[in-house]
Order: C-alpha cells, then structure tokens, then sequence
C-alpha cells in the first residue's frame, strides 16, 4: 500500500505533535518539582530524580551522531549518566543546568524534525539509515 504526500503529513503532523506534547508534559512535570525532591531517589535503593533527568538528556543527545544529524551537545553527560550509575560519586550538573540543556537538546531535535527535505525521501538525509543499518549488519543495495 503506498501513501500519498497528504497522508505522509498528516502522520508526521501527528507524531510532531504528540513529540511536543509529551515534551511540554513532562517540563511541566519537572517545572513542578523543587530541586530537594528531585534529588531523592525515586523508590528506595533506585535512581535520583536528578540522575534520571540528566540520563534523559544526555540519551536523546545521544541520538544526534547515531541518525546522523550532528555531534551532541552535552557528550560530558555520557560519562556521567550514561556509562555510570547514580551511585558512583560523580560531580552532577545542577537541577538548573540539567533544565537548560534539555531544552537545548529538544529545541536543536525540533529544528532538525522540522527540516523540510527530512520526511521526503531526500538522498541528503538517508546517510543515518545506512550507517544504522550497516551497524547492525544488515544488507545495503
């Protein structure tokens, strides 16, 4: 079944949306939380607010270089909240900070979303498919 360029907006129209809802549901969610709850753990034994904050940004920075669309942003977070648990006594970023560089990481994510030739097929932007796929040794013609 092939889908016409109506349809294909429609359903990027709709996925952006949600993406921009579910992002604005959760800033407000974390503009509701004071810096001492967030830097509780979430369950006894489990993660800070904090460090789940900072692992949430420094993933979808992370996305950036694996779909091809830059180098991240924040690549400090990584070590800290990526290739380290909350436990192991590592400097964090502040509340404040950890705020601002997700909103940078989700306005630069927007503004590539946002790319006009991105949805459409262009070749310019199929070089993140075949990195990923021969990442994962799948077969490229």
């Amino acid at each position: 079944m092939e889908t016409t360029t109506t349809e294909q907006e429609l359903f990027i129209k709709m996925v952006m949306t949600e993406w921009d809802k579910q992002n604005n549901n959760f800033n407000r969610l974390l503009s509701s939380l004071t810096d001492a709850q967030l830097s509780k753990e979430i369950a006894p034994g489990k993660n800070t607010g904090v460090y789940l904050v900072g692992h949430l940004v420094a993933v979808s920075d992370g996305m950036l270089p694996l779909l091809d669309f830059g180098e991240r942003l924040f690549p400090q977070l990584e070590n800290i909240f990526i290739k380290n648990p909350d436990k192991a006594g590592l400097q964090k970023p502040s509340v404040a900070k950890l705020k601002e560089n997700l909103e940078a990481v989700n306005t630069n994510s927007l503004n590539i979303f946002k790319r006009p030739n991105l949805w459409n097929g262009s070749k310019d932007i199929r070089p993140y498919q075949k990195k990923i796929l021969q990442k994962n040794r799948i077969e490229t013609s």
